[in-house]
């Protein structure tokens, strides 16, 4: 269902009802793979059947990602239109610093990521690698973003970690090997930054104050 209102919600930006930014969760947890992905190759299906998980193929690429305990976005706009207006770079870094501002004032110094090369590779874990203009704490991934434009719209869509759940990914794989020591030294997660419970409405209400401004 969170994935098709996001396109449905991408086919409303592309007829001029943009641009739009929806904050969204998961019940129950799934996988979402990225949609040059082979879901065989990508995630062991059985194992997520037998655990409760579902699997979605997402519009964007990218890889695999569990949302659990995290706060999903997605942003729309039409061809020409705010972010999209510019190059794919430029409008990634663009989002990238809206998500930074709303996380900044929710209490989390967040970092854009600057480095010139995207992830490499289709299969494995998301936040097991740190692409250009995503978002890390303390050198570590917090955000995982993608994003692609069809239709004559900009989508990109990603997932802020709440806690560590993300981490159970790793029994997920077909060949976890050395990707779950990877995982947990390259991601971090908001339970690390805040002190109390992480409150996903309040940061849903400070992203959207971000990206409205």
């Amino acid at each position: 269902m969170n994935m098709a209102v996001d396109d449905i919600l991408l086919d409303a930006a592309r007829a001029g009802g943009g641009p739009i930014l929806r904050t969204y969760g998961w019940d129950p947890p799934a996988v979402s793979i990225g949609y040059a992905q082979r879901a065989d190759e990508a995630i062991d299906i059985e194992r997520c059947r037998a655990q409760g998980i579902a699997l979605v193929r997402r519009t964007t690429g990218g890889r695999a990602v569990l949302h659990w305990n995290e706060l999903t976005y997605s942003f729309h706009c039409a061809d020409g239109e705010g972010p999209a207006a510019y190059p794919l770079q430029e409008a990634s870094r663009i989002l990238g610093e809206c998500l930074a501002d709303g996380l900044r004032r929710f209490g989390v110094d967040a970092s854009l990521e600057r480095g010139s090369s995207p992830a490499r590779g289709r299969l494995g874990a998301c936040f097991a690698s740190t692409a250009r203009c995503e978002l890390t704490c303390g050198g570590r991934k917090l955000v995982g973003s993608a994003q692609r434009r069809t239709r004559g719209a900009l989508l990109q869509h990603g997932s802020i970690l709440a806690g560590p759940e993300h981490l159970l990914l790793t029994q997920l794989l077909p060949s976890p090997g050395p990707v779950e020591t990877s995982l947990a030294g390259a991601s971090t997660h908001l339970g690390d930054w805040i002190v109390g419970p992480v409150r996903l409405e309040s940061l849903a209400h400070h992203l959207a104050q971000a990206f409205g401004d």
